[in-house]
């Protein structure tokens, strides 16, 4: 329901878990996650761009996603 409201607007999921981004995935949204919690950051990486800080994470979703 919130992805129809905000239209065409480009949503991002920002987490810190594999979870997060199997969530982005299922909503087909894009995903950046930080490396703060309980994933290392490594591991993260393998799946969406990481930041090692929250800091980090917002700017790379603030970034316009790259194309394929």
């Amino acid at each position: 329901e919130l992805l129809t409201k905000i239209g065409n607007a480009d949503p991002v999921v920002i987490g810190d878990a594999l979870h997060d981004k199997e969530v982005a995935d299922a909503l087909k949204v894009r995903c950046v996650l930080c490396a703060q919690g309980s994933h290392a950051g490594w591991r993260l990486r393998e799946v969406a761009p990481t930041g090692e800080t929250l800091v980090e994470a917002v700017k790379l979703a603030l970034e316009p996603e790259p194309a394929h």
